[in-house]
Order: structure tokens, then sequence, then C-alpha cells
């Protein structure tokens, strides 16, 4: 590897993203590290200044870099400016960044990824947050995510980036006030607090606080918040909720048969029955291949189509809380046979797509609410009406005239009513543009994007923020 100062590495310019570290709200840089793991089998490509050897060096996963052993004299590439904590990624597909206060995250390697509820877990009371970024030919794309743990509240940032989309993602409260309301969310308040409640910030020993989808327990799926019973088998009996926008289609591998990949419009009645279980039925004129929805090309499932997932599945630790259930489909292909099926999860095609707006709906608590959008009780509109997007007839919903767009969900779509809607992500709204859970991209700003080959000397910053 060249050495910073040579020639062939200053005219050298590799097509990546440079990432810098800071500001770190008043934490040390003997006390951050940063961790890169996951990235699928490719795993990543990029580099970083050795303090040590002082030259260049490759990345590598599964590995802690503290942060004041990773400044560079110079810039390490692209548009990063020199005597700062940085490194220049040029590929790293389904990653996951880790920062972590106090020590490096220990035991790494073999996919290991941190349990964040397990107590036999070697980091279980290290202070840790991650961010989940995609580096490829076409840029940075970038989520925060408070889903599986909560314990630093961050800021990321497309510095000199004006064609960047969805920058900053931000936390606009200090970290104690975050994670204050995420763990008063909890059954009872604080709970959720790790290694104890009396550990909340802004007590040294605070490691994190543990959202729902933390836990994996078939006994107890949801022990620190509340289930699904009420909402599922009191406010929604009787309540139809309509299923209706455009799937954009899908080029997932094998799945068949392919009418379920095609760009089509969807439009479903769900009914929930006395033990909870939901059943959706396929409306007249559903199913039809749309190009208005995207490329895409073929039939549709067409018209004659149910989808139905049991009660169990829905209250499961995986299901509304983590979008992610067990379900069973049929429809009548155009040759007029019926084809069926039975997932263990969600799958990338048309049903999945109308499990996902009924999912997102249950967290936001819009079926069924009787709060009035523009003359309407919220529960009475269409699922693409409570966020925004296409409709299956062309027409596009300004996500800004829409409930969400409004502010009225959660809370404000379920008041007084706090069964009806995910209490760990509303605790976070207004106050983060993170995922509180995994269907939260139904409103879009979530996901961070920009390319340097677009807005060059453009880069990520990641800052920390203050806990108070």
């Amino acid at each position: 590897m060249a050495h910073p100062d040579s020639p062939r590495f200053q005219e050298a310019a590799p097509k990546g993203v440079p990432i810098v570290f800071g500001p770190l709200g008043g934490f040390p840089l003997e006390n951050v590290y940063v961790h890169f793991l996951g990235g699928g089998g490719a795993g990543i490509t990029g580099r970083y200044y050795n303090k040590t050897t002082k030259a260049l060096a490759p990345l590598s996963l599964d590995t802690p870099y503290r942060l004041a052993d990773i400044v560079s004299p110079i810039p390490v590439g692209g548009g990063a400016p020199a005597n700062t904590p940085s490194v220049f990624i040029n590929s790293f597909v389904s990653g996951r960044i880790y920062i972590s206060l106090g020590t490096g995250l220990k035991n790494l390697g073999h996919g290991y990824q941190p349990a964040s509820a397990d107590p036999n877990d070697p980091n279980y009371l290290i202070r840790y947050q991650y961010i989940e970024p995609t580096v490829d030919g076409s840029g940075m794309h970038i989520n925060m995510s408070y889903i599986d743990c909560l314990a630093i509240g961050l800021i990321l940032m497309a510095v000199n980036a004006p064609h960047s989309s969805n920058s900053p993602l931000d936390t606009r409260v200090n970290t104690t006030q975050l994670v204050t309301a995420a763990a008063n969310a909890a059954i009872p308040p604080l709970a959720n607090v790790v290694p104890s409640p009396q550990d909340i910030l802004p007590s040294p020993t605070f490691a994190r606080v543990l959202p729902p989808m933390a836990f994996h327990d078939a006994n107890n799926p949801n022990p620190l918040y509340h289930d699904w019973t009420y909402y599922l088998k009191t406010t929604l009996q009787r309540q139809p909720i309509h299923i209706q926008g455009c799937f954009a289609g899908s080029q997932a591998k094998g799945i068949s048969p392919a009418e379920r990949l095609t760009s089509q419009g969807y439009d479903y009645m769900a009914i929930v029955d006395a033990s909870g279980n939901v059943t959706m039925a396929a409306q007249k004129g559903s199913g039809k291949a749309n190009p208005t929805c995207g490329g895409i090309t073929g039939n549709g499932i067409g018209d004659q189509s149910t989808i139905t997932i049991t009660f169990e599945e829905l209250n499961a630790t995986n299901g509304i809380y983590g979008c992610d259930p067990g379900y069973t489909w049929s429809y009548v292909d155009p040759h007029g046979k019926t084809q069926s099926g039975t997932t263990s999860s969600m799958t990338n095609d048309v049903f999945g797509w109308v499990v996902g707006d009924l999912l997102a709906g249950l967290n936001f608590g819009f079926p069924g609410s009787a709060t009035f959008f523009n003359g309407t009780p919220i529960g009475l509109l269409s699922s693409t009406k409570w966020w925004g997007g296409t409709m299956p007839d062309g027409t596009v919903i300004d996500p800004a005239n829409t409930p969400a767009g409004r502010n009225l969900m959660f809370q404000n779509a379920q008041p007084n009513q706090p069964l009806n809607y995910n209490t760990y992500a509303a605790s976070l709204q207004g106050k983060a543009t993170a995922y509180g859970f995994s269907l939260q991209d139904r409103l879009g700003q979530v996901l961070m994007e920009f390319d340097p080959a677009i807005d060059p000397g453009s880069y990520l910053m990641i800052e920390l923020n203050v806990d108070q």
C-alpha cells in the first residue's frame, strides 16, 4: 500500500465514499471505537491511515478501530479533510458500522452480531450503536436504526453533497432525552434499560435501551411491551381495513409463479375475527398488471386472491413488532389454476408488500382509528392514503397531505389507546429520523443517499450526539 505522501497515492482516485467521524459529543477520541461487520460474502474494501505504521492500510471486518488511531494527517481520499478520524470505503454492501464507547467490541468474527438483550453476550455491558450502510457503484446508501438497540444518539450528514437525499438523518434531542423517552415506553417504565433501570442515563454504567425486537421468546414474545391482543381482538372487531396501492414489482430470485413479481395494483379488504386472525380478500380489479406501478411486466395475480395471518403469527416478536410474520396466500392464475403457499416470513413479492401495508398500519395505529383526516376517519382510508404514494389508477397521493404527513399517527391516531400502536417507535417520533420498526420506510425519509461521482468532494459525517 502506498504511503499517503507518495505521488502514486495522490494520483489514485478510486470510486468510493469517505467517512469522517466527529464531532463526538464530548467523548474523547481515545474512548470511541468503530467496527465494520457484515457486508455479505464480499466483505469490505477500503482503507484507513494506520497511526502505528504511518501508512495506508486496508480496512478489515470484525476489527475494533480506536478513533484516536485512525486520524490521518492528510485526506484518506475523496473530500475527507485531513487530521480527522476517517476511512475511505470502496465497497461495503448491506453492512453495519458499530460505534462503541469505552472499549472495542469483543469476540468478533464468523458472522457474529451483538445480541443486545442476551446477558451472556460478551458485549452485553458495552454501550454501542450501529448504522446500516451500503457503499456500491452508485455511492452511499445509509440508514440509522434504533430497531435492535438504543444507546447513542447519532447524526448522519452528507457533506458537500447538494444532490443528496434525506440529509441529514439526525437526532434532534440529546441522548439522555431520547433514551428516557424510549425507556418510558416499556411496561413497567425503565424495565428495558440495560443493565438495570437504575442505570438509565446519565449513569456512567448505562449500556442501552432494549426495543421490542430485542426479544425472541416463544413463551413470552413481548416481555417489556404490550402485546397485540386488545388491538386485534377488541378494537378491530367489525372494523374493515382497506389495503390498496401499487406494487412496484420485484426481481427476487426463487419466487414463483412469476405473477407474484409483476408490477401491479392491489386492493384488499382485511377483516379480523374474534380470535385475532386476519383474512384479506382481493376486491374486483385487484391484481392487474400496471405499468404505472413499475417496470416489471407480465400477468398480475388477479382478483381471486386471499391472504390469511394467524393471531399467533401477528402477536409473536417477529409479527407486528418485527414486521416479519408467516402467512398463507392463494390466487387463481391466468390459466384458471389455483396457486397457494404458506410462508414462514415475509417474501419479496406482491403478497409481502400487501401484508407489509397492514403491518406498517398496525404499528402506526391507523386501522380502526376514529381520528378524522380531511373529514374521514383515518381507519376508513385505504393504506396508501395513510402515508402517500401511487394508487392503482395512477393518482399520486402527496405524503404531506396524509395522516402520516400531518403527524396523525401513534397516539394521535389512537388517543388514550396505548395498546393500539407501537409505543417504542412512538417514543422516537419527532426526536430522530431513524427506524423504530422495520417498515417505517413506508413514510420515506429514513434512507440517506449521495454519490461522490455526482457531488465531487462529498463525504459522510457521523456525529455523536451529546448525552445531555
